[in-house]
């Protein structure tokens, strides 16, 4: 948000901190089941709701960053570019989507949870998705010689508040997310891709109402009570294979989902990257 410049007053900061702690008419209002609208926000309210979060970002960020510092800027802002569009596209791709933040190299989403309907199962294929689609971006990178990326994938459910924070009067101000269903999910965003933990990582309220087929493809990690899995879309699988057969006959694994690509590092070093065939 572009903002003009405004001479800080400390004696009206004080009283701005004071009308806030000493305001006991602060309402919550619960909207169960039902996503809460921006315009309901004030600043003397809370609204409280069930909701399902993904949390997504890339790993060792910092090590890419360097990589491709000074000289090479615009492969690296090319790079986060295509993830942000693509991972923003695939969620908006869920009827349930309701806010998508960007923050950094971190993306989290937040959907509904319609009444009586179980959203997880559809909330998880999201993020197979996701890590389908992160995999056709690493092909795609390879092809250009750009460095691959790596991310994690947490999701989390439960209730959550929403309220509207910032400077009141003159239209500084954003919505916040408090308690500790966002923090959650990143928490378990940040366990995955790591320590042999795959790149999906849920909570046990998520997997508990998963389908059978999908817990299938998950495993208990024994230090946390977690789940993960490296799970990718089938249907988007499929979609490549029809239209990339000749890709896929090229390449060096007999397997039916993945192919094995050599990949130069330090100039030196040769690398297999274990890649799901897509574009």
């Amino acid at each position: 948000m572009q903002v003009e410049f405004s001479k800080y007053d400390y004696k009206k900061s004080r009283n701005r901190m004071d009308s806030i702690l000493n305001n006991d008419s602060e309402e919550i209002i619960l909207k169960e089941n039902k996503f809460p609208l921006e315009s309901l926000l004030t600043f003397t309210n809370i609204i409280t709701s069930t909701v399902d979060i993904i949390a997504i970002d890339i790993r060792k960020s910092t090590e890419l960053s360097e990589a491709l510092a000074k000289n090479r800027i615009k492969k690296l802002t090319k790079i986060y570019r295509v993830y942000i569009s693509e991972v923003t596209a695939v969620m908006k791709g869920n009827l349930n989507i309701e806010r998508i933040y960007i923050e950094g190299d971190g993306v989290w989403a937040v959907f509904k949870s319609v009444k009586n309907t179980n959203n997880i199962p559809r909330v998880f294929d999201t993020a197979s998705q996701i890590s389908a689609i992160v995999e056709t971006m690493n092909v795609k990178l390879r092809d250009m010689n750009y460095p691959f990326i790596e991310v994690g994938i947490g999701i989390e459910t439960g209730k959550t508040y929403y309220a509207k924070a910032g400077y009141k009067g003159v239209g500084i101000n954003a919505e916040v997310w408090v308690g500790n269903i966002v923090n959650k999910a990143f928490k378990l965003c940040s366990f995955a891709n790591k320590n042999k933990i795959k790149e999906i990582v849920v909570s046990e309220n998520v997997y508990v109402k998963l389908d059978e087929k999908q817990q299938k493809n998950l495993k208990k990690y024994k230090k946390e009570n977690i789940f993960h899995g490296a799970v990718i879309s089938e249907q988007m699988y499929k979609e490549w294979l029809k239209h990339n057969s000749s890709s896929y006959l090229s390449c060096k694994s007999k397997k039916t989902n993945y192919c094995y690509i050599p990949t130069v590092e330090n100039h030196r070093k040769r690398k297999w990257w274990k890649l799901w065939l897509g574009y």
